[in-house]
């Protein structure tokens, strides 16, 4: 959690651009941490960087999963 999400926030400094995956590590991060306001605005911001229809709707999966206060992690 709060390890991932310090990793991830160094990356995005060295960034102007950041792709959908790294929004998507972010969210999972911040969710991880309870930040699901942050995580779910996240998210948000990897959706819109995607083009390709499946990522799109794996993507909004885990959206729903942040709005109900869940992490991105997947429960087995």
């Amino acid at each position: 959690g709060a390890v991932a999400l310090r990793l991830i926030q160094g990356a995005l400094k060295v960034t102007s651009d950041p792709d959908a995956l790294m929004l998507t590590t972010l969210a999972a991060a911040q969710a991880e941490v309870g930040d699901y306001r942050r995580a779910t605005a996240s998210l948000e911001q990897a959706i819109q960087r995607v083009a390709n229809s499946e990522q799109r709707t794996h993507l909004e999966i885990y959206l729903n999963r942040l709005r109900d206060g869940k992490s991105i992690r997947s429960q087995r």
